[in-house]
C-alpha cells in the first residue's frame, strides 16, 4: 500500500500522504471564520480577562466559567527557614522547643538581626543590647547598639527564644563574643522543652 504512513514511525502520527490536499480545503472552514473582534475594551483593573472569548468580565466567564487556580505554595519567614532540625517552634505555646536532648555547652548563633539605637526598637519585642567599641578611637566604647528582633523576614529563628520567667527555667545565657550575640545551653534540655 503506497502512500500509507505506519503512524509509530512518524513523529507526528501522520497516516495518509495521499489525502492532504483535501484536508487543505477543510481548514479553512475553521473557528477562525466565526471570529469578530469586538470593540476594544478600556482596562479594568477588577474584572477578570476571558482569553477565550477576549472580553473582560466583572465575575466569572458566563460564557467559559470559571478559572482554575493553583495556588502558590507559602514562602516561609528566613527566621523561621533558618531554625534548626533539632528544635521545632510550637505555633500554640510560642517560643522554641528541643525535639531531642541537647547537651549542656551547645552553643546557638549568631543572632541576626538590624542594629538600631534605643529609639528606634519596636515595642512589644524582645531586644538584645549590644556594646560598641570605636575602632578609630583605640577601641573605645561608643554609643550602644540593639539587635532589634521584630521582623521574621530579616532576622533569624533566634529571634523565637522566649525570655525565661525565673532561674529555674533558665536553661539558655546570650552573650556578647566580639560584634555578635550568641546563646550557650547552661543545662541539658530534655525534648519537648523549651
Amino acid at each position: 500500500m503506497a502512500g500509507i504512513v505506519d503512524p509509530s514511525s512518524s513523529p507526528l502520527g501522520a497516516t495518509s500522504t495521499e489525502d492532504s490536499d483535501e484536508e487543505d480545503d477543510d481548514e479553512d472552514d475553521s473557528d477562525l471564520d466565526d471570529w469578530e473582534p469586538s470593540a476594544p475594551q478600556a482596562f479594568t483593573p477588577h474584572n477578570l480577562w476571558c482569553e477565550e472569548c477576549n472580553i473582560s468580565n466583572t465575575s466569572v466567564c458566563v460564557k467559559h466559567g470559571a478559572l482554575h487556580p493553583i495556588p502558590n505554595r507559602p514562602v516561609v519567614s528566613r527566621a523561621r527557614a533558618s531554625l534548626p532540625l533539632v528544635l521545632y517552634i510550637d505555633r500554640f505555646l510560642g517560643g522554641v522547643f528541643s525535639k531531642r536532648r541537647i547537651p549542656k555547652r551547645t552553643q546557638f548563633g549568631p543572632v541576626e538581626g538590624p542594629l538600631v539605637r534605643q529609639g528606634q526598637l519596636h515595642d512589644h519585642y524582645i531586644h538584645l543590647k549590644l556594646c560598641m567599641l570605636d575602632a578609630d578611637k583605640d577601641m573605645e566604647k561608643s554609643d550602644d547598639m540593639w539587635v532589634d528582633l521584630s521582623d521574621e523576614d530579616i532576622c533569624n529563628w533566634l529571634m523565637f527564644v522566649r525570655p525565661a520567667q525565673n532561674h529555674l527555667e533558665q536553661n539558655l545565657v546570650a552573650y556578647q563574643c566580639g560584634s555578635e550575640i550568641f546563646y550557650t545551653t547552661i543545662k541539658n534540655i530534655s525534648p519537648n522543652r523549651s
